[in-house]
């Protein structure tokens, strides 16, 4: 949850751009613009009535909308499957495949930048001359559908196993077992996979993550783990070829100075991570994860108030990234932890104070925030040996 919060508020700004691009695009560069085209119309498809038969449908405007949605998941299809196979675009998804456990808040972990190459894959689209506006709503589509298909709950659902992407054949593009990996890539339709060789079926358990497994609850760390692996190797490796190669090679490859090419595959029979941390101070960290996440929310909500002003959204977004941080810190029973949420709720009041001057904040609300870092003090101290490692145990256990 605490990725998918980043990628909402990076999200906004990057969404944005793409559009603004593809528009340009579309006005400039499209066919229909070189070619002086009439453009397909797509307004009125379908119109609802009060009586019987209650949808009219206009046949051309139908079957473009229909034929939208098929191109956009077909190029997400080789988008998600090339994230998979070239390593700088891995580094922007593996956040989520990084879960050890399978269920609906997956389809919410996401690598912050992940769209920003994702955005990029669909500006083809716009040189065919299709309006942005359904470009969108085709991709909001594909991204709610994919909502439900991240569940263990759900066995196979019969004839939909062929041609459409359902919770089974997803659970397997999540799995870590060897004829698993870098199968089903596909968005809503599964034919992809079946006409270029990545479809896979559901026959052995699972076992969910990925093969050098994360273990970690950062979302910072979560979202730049693997392009801090690539940067190491680059620095490591002599040859400025094999430099420039690291980050377009599939996943796993290394120059031969660095060790084989092989897959290190995880324990299967390992436990999940879940570092040791006392029930209150693992209470503790879920509720500031709210709290954090309420604050995400409205830096979310703010983003689209030009009154707000950007340097305060900027502070807002700061303190959200550094308050997720920190949660993950306390989740990962991290030594660093005491500290940095001391300094995080002495700081709180005083951002709050600024905001209330400027007239962005009632003074209740003030209040309250106020209210929120005193309890929190007062809790985080009745913690600290908890936090601090005093009272037995090893705080600073993180696996590698």
């Amino acid at each position: 949850m605490s990725t998918g919060i980043l990628f909402l508020l990076v999200g906004v700004p990057t969404l944005f751009g793409a559009l603004i691009v593809y528009d340009w695009i579309e006005s400039h560069f499209s066919i229909f613009h070189l070619f002086g085209w009439k453009p397909i119309p797509y307004e009125n498809a379908m119109q609802f009535h009060g009586v019987f038969p209650y949808v009219s449908i206009s046949v051309v405007p139908f079957l473009y909308w229909v034929a939208v949605l098929f191109l956009v998941d077909l190029l997400y299809y080789w988008f998600h499957r090339l994230s998979h196979e070239i390593n700088f675009l891995w580094g922007s998804h593996v956040t989520h495949h990084s879960s050890e456990q399978f269920n609906l808040a997956v389809s919410f972990r996401g690598g912050c930048f992940q769209r920003v190459f994702e955005y990029a894959f669909f500006m083809p689209l716009a040189f065919l001359g299709i309006n942005w506006l359904m470009f969108l709503v085709a991709h909001r589509i594909l991204k709610l559908y994919q909502f439900w298909v991240h569940t263990a709950a759900i066995p196979e659902l019969g004839f939909l196993e062929y041609f459409m992407v359902t919770p089974s054949n997803h659970r397997v593009h999540h799995g870590r077992n060897p004829q698993y990996i870098d199968k089903n890539h596909g968005g809503i339709f599964i034919i992809w996979d079946r006409m270029f060789g990545t479809y896979e079926p559901e026959r052995e358990k699972i076992n969910y993550g990925i093969t050098n497994q994360l273990q970690s609850f950062n979302p910072l760390w979560m979202t730049f783990h693997y392009y801090a692996q690539l940067w190491r190797e680059t620095l490591a490796t002599p040859s400025l070829k094999n430099k420039i190669k690291l980050w377009f090679a599939k996943p796993g490859w290394k120059p031969p100075e660095l060790g084989p090419n092989e897959i290190v595959y995880s324990d299967p029979g390992r436990p999940d991570y879940d570092p040791p941390l006392a029930r209150p101070a693992k209470l503790y960290g879920i509720v500031q994860f709210f709290a954090v996440s309420a604050a995400g929310l409205l830096a979310y909500s703010l983003a689209h108030d030009s009154a707000f002003g950007i340097g305060r959204l900027m502070i807002l977004i700061g303190f959200t990234v550094y308050g997720l941080t920190v949660v993950g810190g306390i989740l990962d029973s991290r030594s660093w932890v005491f500290p940095a949420e001391l300094l995080r709720l002495v700081l709180i009041p005083l951002i709050a104070v600024i905001v209330h001057m400027s007239g962005f904040l009632e003074v209740e609300l003030m209040l309250g925030v106020m209210g929120y870092c005193g309890v929190s003090l007062v809790a985080l101290a009745l913690l600290r040996k908890s936090f601090t490692g005093e009272s037995g145990g090893d705080p600073s256990v993180l696996a590698a």
